[in-house]
């Protein structure tokens, strides 16, 4: 059981969403490009105010099964013109969210996703 607690300076309750990376609508997804849902919960102060699910689009989706790119021409996996381009279509679906939990995610990805303000 996730157990979140969101307080402003004041001590005042704070509304906060968190997406979570998910392949089964149950469980924290162990790579986030992979998962096809994220579940989205609005936190307020320490409930869950709101919850649904979301498609969410993932890397053989998005690639139309194309290969996805291991490295650039620095040798690093996914900071594609490409990778960054599908990681940011995976990221508009929680733009509204603070927070991604995934149990791995790539630096590429992660870097998108800051982009966006996530």
């Amino acid at each position: 059981m996730l157990e979140v607690k969101t307080r402003n300076q004041k001590g005042g309750v704070e509304k906060m969403k968190i997406a979570v990376v998910t392949t089964d609508k149950v469980n924290v997804s162990e790579h986030f490009g992979t998962a096809p849902y994220f579940f989205v919960a609005e936190v307020e102060g320490e409930k869950i105010a709101n919850e649904e699910m979301r498609d969410k689009p993932c890397h053989k989706q998005l690639s139309a099964e194309e290969e996805h790119a291991q490295v650039d021409e620095r040798g690093t996996h996914g900071f594609t013109a490409k990778a960054s381009q599908r990681h940011k279509e995976m990221g508009e679906v929680v733009k509204d969210c603070e927070v991604v939990i995934a149990g791995r995610i790539g630096a590429g990805a992660y870097e998108d996703l800051k982009e966006l303000g996530i």
